[in-house]
């Protein structure tokens, strides 16, 4: 197998000496070994100056794979970071992007995490060593490394991009690339790719480049057969762009859900491979069809293993012939306070100290906290009495203020509290500007015609 790694990556495995996982029967699972170098991390290490940026942060886009299992513990993907949890839902690992960055899908073959990288390429993983072990980019045959997404068959790991879809031969590093051959019509083809069972089907984004449409993989001859928009709407309309909501590749046949003349009438179909046909399931106009879509498509675990839940934010993975969750919660740190010995992180969870000795930052006081386009304050008052935040949100569709979430940890009492203030009764004219920033250090400030007021003994956040 090659190695060929971006000069960061190469540079620090060459340089830094780290402890590595030992191998493990699967009866007795590895576990991730601390130290530089390693991609998966026990304990965020501790350091002079650390800022936001050295905390790993579980936001996700909400597309790509969800989660992967490997010797009974559970790989779960964010924008930044690949997680590792136990079926507690206890977090063991997580990866660092400093060796893999941007983990925009992920594919798990034998013990072997492949993790797409926005603009960069794909990182291979090896599990057993916890380092990174191969790298493909365009020198390698893959022609475009933007909008990475995967799809699995046997060691062919498929890879869909803004410009087509790769093949990479896993044992080999192989890679075959395909735009033009995917023959659909037009001069783009920004494409995700789907496999299940030797089925290989391409989506093809329809847009101003391309009339979008599918096209599926022919292994014997190394040839794609596509799918336009006639396929699909024949000629009751005047076919010149097919939008997929969207295309499933199940163990019970290929499904494509789209909008026909535009989007106030949709339309399930399924391919008929004897005949080489789209025959319609139902169709209905926009606002029923999404609420009869999921009776029409067949069970879940069919053609997808995992998916995220970003209402309850757990992560959901079919394994062992039945679907597990645990909870992984979407993490966002905006802010931090270096204190003692310890610092002080302002999350999405709230406030969170990490000092030394601990694997991860612990929350102290616990909020739902969303972050927006306005920054926070988060400081500790004159007396040193209080680690105190002010967390504001606006309509950013509406360009007016929202609320503003406050509060308080004393640290002679270890209690906590926080409250929120809604503004959406207040005019324009009351408020400040949309760029208007919290004054750290400061409890009561002027905020537009009134005076903000956090009262730290009443727990309350009043305007003045």
């Amino acid at each position: 197998m090659k190695l060929r790694l971006p000069f960061l990556a190469l540079s620090l495995l060459l340089v830094l000496n780290a402890c590595v996982r030992e191998n493990s029967a699967p009866s007795e699972p590895a576990t991730f070994e601390p130290g530089e170098g390693a991609v998966f991390l026990t304990s965020v290490p501790f350091e002079d100056a650390m800022t936001v940026e050295d905390f790993p942060n579980s936001e996700r886009d909400g597309s790509g794979e969800a989660a992967v299992v490997w010797q009974d513990r559970l790989l779960v993907r964010s924008t930044s970071h690949i997680f590792e949890y136990d079926w507690d839902g206890n977090l063991l690992a997580y990866s660092d992007s400093a060796l893999v960055p941007m983990a925009r899908d992920m594919a798990l073959i034998g013990d072997s995490l492949f993790v797409a990288s926005w603009e960069e390429g794909i990182y291979e993983v090896d599990l057993t060593s916890n380092r990174v072990v191969n790298f493909y980019d365009a020198e390698d045959g893959l022609m475009n490394v933007q909008n990475l997404r995967f799809a699995v068959d046997a060691e062919t790991l498929w890879v869909g991009t803004f410009q087509g879809v790769a093949r990479i031969d896993t044992t080999t590093d192989e890679v075959h690339f395909y735009a033009d051959e995917l023959n659909v019509e037009g001069s783009a083809f920004s494409a995700a790719v789907y496999a299940n069972g030797g089925d290989i089907w391409a989506e093809v984004y329809g847009n101003s480049y391309s009339e979008g449409g599918v096209s599926r993989y022919d292994s014997k001859t190394d040839t794609w057969t596509a799918y336009g928009p006639t396929a699909f709407m024949g000629d009751r309309w005047s076919a010149q762009r097919v939008d997929f909501l969207s295309f499933i590749v199940s163990d019970e046949g290929v499904f494509a859900a789209f909008q026909e003349n535009g989007p106030a009438h949709e339309v399930l179909q399924k391919f008929d491979p004897a005949q080489d046909t789209w025959n319609t399931v139902f169709e209905s106009s926009a606002e029923t069809f999404m609420s009869i879509l999921p009776s029409k498509l067949p069970a879940r675990e069919t053609y997808s293993s995992s998916y995220y839940d970003d209402i309850a934010q757990t992560v959901s993975i079919f394994d062992g012939g039945t679907w597990k969750t645990i909870s992984a919660p979407m993490k966002t740190y905006a802010s931090i306070v270096h204190e003692g010995d310890a610092y002080y992180l302002l999350s999405s969870s709230g406030i969170e100290q990490f000092s030394k000795g601990n694997s991860f930052p612990e929350v102290i006081g616990a909020s739902d906290l969303m972050f927006g386009f306005n920054p926070p304050a988060f400081f500790i008052t004159e007396d040193d009495r209080y680690l105190t935040f002010f967390v504001p949100k606006m309509n950013e569709m509406a360009g007016s203020w929202a609320y503003v979430d406050a509060g308080a940890y004393d640290f002679q009492t270890s209690n906590f509290f926080s409250t929120r203030l809604d503004l959406s009764a207040l005019s324009h004219e009351e408020l400040p500007a949309s760029e208007f920033v919290f004054p750290d250090g400061q409890t009561q400030f002027p905020f537009g015609t009134h005076q903000m007021v956090l009262d730290l003994n009443a727990h309350t956040l009043t305007l003045q």
